[in-house]
């Protein structure tokens, strides 16, 4: 039977996979994947946990950031707080985990803002992007042998422009991030219309 999918029927089809390769936050594995002319290839991916990502709102209405140092670029990165979802947890516990983890800060509320693969390219993972409401700080940040992180406190009126600037170069914190923001405008703008008196004849 055909596919009645033509664009389904001319991707390739994944034949087998190995590990070729184990390190300590990934495996590498080999692909072999084969054209619907039978031509057989290989890919190299990676293969990964999923992670996590939130947006972490005071009642202050700041945006509860973290700025750490990235060993792919060298440099100093200003994000929002996140990490893996290990195997035990849900996404909303990972989130509340590495937020504690990692600012100190505890919400009142949390709501998922969607999943997405972080990069389909080369990895199958999915990134769970939560939003953290009534946040406020119940402790001193708890970090792992290597990690450091210095928490930083943005109003939420000036994410928009650290965004548009570029200040927020990771791209799965400024994804979320803006994510985040729609959320709140479509918010208000449903507070607004229902709060409207209905017009005149």
């Amino acid at each position: 039977m055909s596919d009645p999918d033509p664009e389904r029927s001319a991707l390739p089809r994944r034949v087998s996979s190995r590990v070729v390769g184990r390190h300590r936050i990934f495996d590498v594995v080999e692909h072999v994947m084969e054209k619907p002319g039978g031509a057989r290839h290989e890919v190299v991916c990676l293969e990964l946990p999923d992670w996590v990502t939130v947006v972490a709102l005071t009642l202050a209405d700041e945006l509860v950031l973290v700025r750490q140092y990235r060993y792919g670029i060298d440099a100093p990165s200003l994000e929002t707080p996140g990490g893996i979802v290990d195997p035990d947890e849900s996404p909303t516990q990972a989130a509340l985990r590495e937020l504690r983890e990692e600012t100190g800060y505890a919400p009142a509320s949390v709501e998922s803002l969607g999943i997405v693969f972080a990069n389909p390219a080369i990895q199958g993972n999915r990134l769970h992007v939560l939003l953290a409401q009534g946040a406020q700080r119940v402790g001193e940040p708890t970090f792992d042998e290597h990690e450091s992180a210095e928490t930083v406190l943005v109003p939420l009126a000036a994410v928009k422009d650290l965004l548009d600037a570029g200040a927020i170069g990771h791209a799965l914190s400024a994804f979320a991030l803006e994510r985040a923001l729609r959320r709140m405008v479509w918010r208000e703008a449903g507070a607004r219309s229902t709060s409207e008196p209905p017009a005149g004849p």
